[in-house]
């Protein structure tokens, strides 16, 4: 993990890879918790034989809104920030 010491350590950071996450295994049951929170019931993301005959790689995908909500936590697994008030 890397720690930014303040404000400026981390502007300065701008443009450069801060770190890398951990994988995170999305699965079929997390989707459809966040298809049954968000009331986003396509099939595309909860019809696993519709998606199976129709989609390519037969699978269905994660909410896009799903991979974006995750980003908190993968920034606090790559970087903390001390010093400020």
């Amino acid at each position: 993990m890397r720690i930014f010491n303040g404000l400026a350590e981390l502007k300065a950071a701008v443009g450069t890879e801060v770190g890398i996450s951990e994988w995170i295994e999305i699965t079929q049951e997390r989707i459809n918790k966040f298809a049954d929170a968000t009331c986003d019931e396509q099939w595309i993301h909860v019809d696993q034989e519709r998606a199976k005959a129709e989609m390519p790689g037969g699978k269905t995908i994660a909410h896009g809104l799903l991979s974006l909500s995750l980003t908190p936590m993968f920034i606090r697994s790559v970087m903390g920030l001390k010093g400020l008030k």
